[in-house]
């Protein structure tokens, strides 16, 4: 089994440590920020350091690393995810220290509150139609409050807490007037507000969008994008894929340029969006900019 650790800096770094100390021997490698940084780390781990697009290639796991109050904006061209150019599975791992962290080998529970760390607002909203946009967010939380041993006795408590919760967040991102409709009775817009609160329901760590604004028509993305600007302010931790160049370049943190399951090009949004240094990053944002 062989994992790779792509553009993921003192993140991927702990991460590898721990896999490696939990788990021997097996095969690592590692690509950091610098090659000199991902062949020091490598030599004291007993890994290996090399290129993206040989890690991308070759690895059976896939990790990028994420910081707390991050923004990343992935720029994804042909496809919104490593995993899909690949067909292996990418784990992005939130590391610090020991929660740098069992993700790999980790019994159903221990995974399961792993997960609740990760909220994921999808393309397509994926909301269930039967229920009102309020029983949508409300649904994961009743779920996990079922749980609980002591979910019969303070049942009515437990319904009241998470519909309060439902409640503040679907004001948080305008939706107040519509808690009690039906998806179809809302905007595209609408439902994918909907499908924000509902990720942030269980109070994540990370907050992952898979190209939130490319269902929706042009007049309803503003509408998207100024709750996940909101969501920046509020120094929320965001992996985000997405087309929208201006949006990532004044709302992200860091830019990952992605061609064929490779990662090309990552730094600065404004340094990557304005001034990119790579030739297939220069040329996928010059027909961007063709096509404005």
């Amino acid at each position: 089994m062989t994992y790779g650790f792509i553009g993921t800096g003192n993140m991927g770094g702990a991460l590898a440590r721990a896999l490696v100390r939990e788990v021997s021997p097996l095969d690592v490698y590692l690509n950091n920020r610098t090659p000199a940084k991902a062949e020091a780390l490598a030599a004291e781990l007993g890994a290996r350091a090399d290129t993206a697009a040989h890690i991308a290639a070759a690895c059976d796991y896939i990790f990028l690393g994420v910081k707390p109050n991050l923004i990343a904006g992935v720029l994804a061209q042909l496809a919104p995810t490593l995993a899909q150019r690949t067909d292996k599975p990418v784990l992005v791992s939130m590391a610090a220290g020991e929660r740098a962290n069992r993700c790999v080998y980790s019994p159903g529970p221990v995974l399961q509150q792993i997960r609740r760390r990760f909220g994921l607002v999808f393309q397509n909203f994926n909301l269930f139609p039967q229920y009102t946009a309020r029983q949508n967010v409300m649904l994961a939380s009743e779920l996990l409050a079922k749980e609980q041993p002591d979910y019969k006795a303070q049942k009515k408590l437990l319904h009241a807490q998470i519909a309060a919760r439902a409640e503040e967040l679907l004001t948080q991102v305008g939706l107040k007037e519509k808690m009690d409709l039906y998806p179809h009775q809302l905007s595209g817009g609408q439902q994918q507000r909907v499908a924000i609160a509902r990720a942030l329901a269980l109070q994540p760590d990370i907050l992952c969008f898979d190209e939130p604004t490319s269902a929706l028509d042009p007049e309803l993305t503003g509408e998207v994008l100024k709750v996940i600007r909101s969501l920046s302010e509020q120094h929320m931790t965001m992996i985000i894929v997405t087309h929208e160049m201006a949006f990532a370049r004044d709302v992200a943190n860091r830019v990952i340029f992605m061609d064929g399951g490779v990662i090309v090009e990552q730094g600065p949004a404004r340094d990557v969006i304005e001034n990119p240094q790579a030739e297939r990053t220069k040329q996928f944002l010059a027909r961007y900019r063709e096509n404005q």
